[in-house]
Formats: structure tokens, sequence, C-alpha cells
């Protein structure tokens, strides 16, 4: 090897490493407000996701009432086929608070929503007719096969149950004081009812 061979061999293996990458980019302030970024974007599609499922008083309201509109006219439909006396009592009493609590919930929702008949949303309505069809069918198969008394008492302490249920997220959602006593006082009434239903025996 030549003296010009080893300078050059030298030379090659000091060569100065290569300098960072500079800019923007590579800058350690973007990259932690870059996360900040896509963390403040995630909260925000989740309130968003999650506020989109919370329903309004007015909407939990009208599904109320869509509800009773369909349980007291199956009541209505199948209570004078009920064979036992008490039981067939008791569906008459159970028609008149459902019937009582919607004509004083309609009343309320008119008065502060402006609710009118058939305004109810599409999809809500969709679904408590394809509930109120699923009552009908089980009670008109009850009916025809001789179970009618055992299977109305069922369905119906089901029934409130969901009815009560709904009416404590109406009652969480609402300040109107009125309206809380209403609910209340409604519910109470159901809650009379409700043992009835579910203590109800055809050998009584």
């Amino acid at each position: 090897m030549n003296q010009q061979e080893y300078l050059s061999q030298i030379s090659n293996n000091v060569r100065p490493p290569k300098a960072p990458k500079s800019g923007l980019l590579s800058s350690p302030i973007f990259k932690i407000a870059l996360i900040g970024v896509v963390a403040v974007i995630g909260i925000i599609i989740f309130g968003s996701i999650v506020g989109g499922n919370k329903k309004s008083a007015k909407d939990l309201s009208v599904a109320l009432k869509l509800h009773l509109d369909g349980t007291t006219q199956e009541i209505t439909n199948f209570q004078p086929y009920i064979k036992n006396s008490g039981l067939r009592a008791n569906g008459a009493s159970l028609n008149t608070v459902l019937s009582n609590t919607n004509s004083e919930l309609t009343k309320y929702i008119t008065t502060k929503y402006s609710y009118k008949s058939g305004s109810e949303n599409k999809k809500t309505k969709a679904k408590f007719e394809a509930s109120q069809q699923e009552l009908h069918n089980e009670l008109f198969e009850a009916k025809i096969n001789g179970m009618l008394d055992r299977i109305f008492a069922a369905k119906m302490s089901s029934e409130i149950s969901l009815i009560q249920t709904e009416m404590k997220t109406i009652y969480g959602a609402v300040s109107d004081q009125s309206y809380k006593d209403f609910l209340n006082a409604s519910f109470k009434s159901l809650d009379n009812l409700s043992e009835q239903f579910k203590n109800f025996s055809e050998a009584k």
C-alpha cells in the first residue's frame, strides 16, 4: 500500500457523523403537540357518541306515552276474556291507572313541549309498535290455547316493570317538581298492582 492509498483509507474511517435531521416534524415539541391534538379529537368523538345516545326529557316522555298507548290497548283487547275474577278486576284497575297516567302525561308534554300526535320519532314509534304487536301475539296465542290468565298476569307484571323503569329515567332527567310528583304518584299506584300480578295463581 503506497502512501496515497494509506491516507485515503484513514480519511474514510474518520468521516464526521451525519448531522441529525432538523425541522418541524422531528421536533420533540411538535410530537408532543401532535399527541395532544389526537387526544383532544378522541375526547370530542367519545363525547359526541355518549351525548348522542342520551335522550332528552321530551323524547323519553313521548316514548313513555307510546308505551302506555300500546299497553292499554292490549289490556282493553284481552281483559274481558280473563276467567279469574280477581285477575280480571286487577286488569281493569291497571288499565285505569295507565289510562289516567297517559292522559296527564299527554297534557303535560303538549303544554311543555308542544307535542302533537303523529310527530313522534319514526324509529321510536316503530319500536313501540313492534313491542305492542309482540304483546298482542303472545296474548292471542295464550287465549286460543286456554292459558290467557297465566300469561296475562306474567305479561302485565313485565309491562309494569318496564314502564316503571321508563318513569325512573324521566324522573332523573327533569327538574319540574310537579312532573316529578306526578311520576312518583303513578309509580306508587303501579307498585300496588305489580304485587297482585306477580303473586297471581290460577289455583286461587
